[in-house]
């Protein structure tokens, strides 16, 4: 074997063992305990974090991010960040919600300017765009902690008429140039 594949091989075997101790439910420690950030970026991106709990009770809601541009004229629209040419490849870009989760404040930051860039080159009539990560679920208090989280309701709840729904998390807006706009700032007006 040359030294090539062998460099291959050990690639392999190093994403199957980091696989296997997401399966696992192994913790890695973050940047802050001495984790290493490359590793975690790798991790989140090809999902080799996942503890492949797709079905209950260890299924999680689902985050999406979407993006609502406005016009001079304050007209309102959707758009999806539907990347690739292949439906695979836009199944990547769901993942990007639980990459920002995973993020630090800059570098999630970061991203959603990018996507916004991204989006707004796409909609050249747009003068902002809203960036929007939303949750499948519904809210649900977490103990006597008074904690919140987002979770499915549980089969009693469904029953009762309790139905999940797309909850925000949090949402920046960006201008035409690529700069966070505070919401006070937005009107249907807004000068380029």
């Amino acid at each position: 074997m040359n030294k090539r594949n062998q460099i291959i091989v050990l690639l392999a075997i190093g994403h199957l063992a980091l696989v296997g101790l997401g399966a696992a439910g192994v913790a890695f420690p973050d940047r802050a305990d001495g984790g290493v950030p490359a590793v975690e970026w790798y991790r989140h991106f090809t999902g080799a974090n996942n503890s492949f709990e797709f079905f209950a009770p260890g299924v999680g809601p689902q985050e999406r991010v979407r993006f609502v541009f406005a016009d001079e004229q304050g007209r309102e629209w959707t758009d999806d960040l539907e990347l690739g040419r292949n439906r695979e490849a836009n199944l990547s870009f769901t993942t990007i919600p639980f990459v920002l989760a995973g993020a630090d404040d800059e570098t999630a930051w970061s991203m959603l300017r990018s996507m916004a860039v991204a989006m707004l080159r796409r909609n050249p009539s747009a003068v902002h765009v809203e960036v929007r990560v939303e949750s499948f679920g519904i809210e649900r208090k977490l103990g006597d902690g008074g904690e919140w989280a987002i979770d499915f309701p549980s089969m009693q709840q469904y029953r009762s008429g309790v139905r999940p729904e797309w909850i925000l998390l949090y949402q920046l807006t960006f201008n035409r140039f690529g700069e966070a706009i505070e919401p006070e700032d937005i009107d249907g007006g807004m000068e380029q």
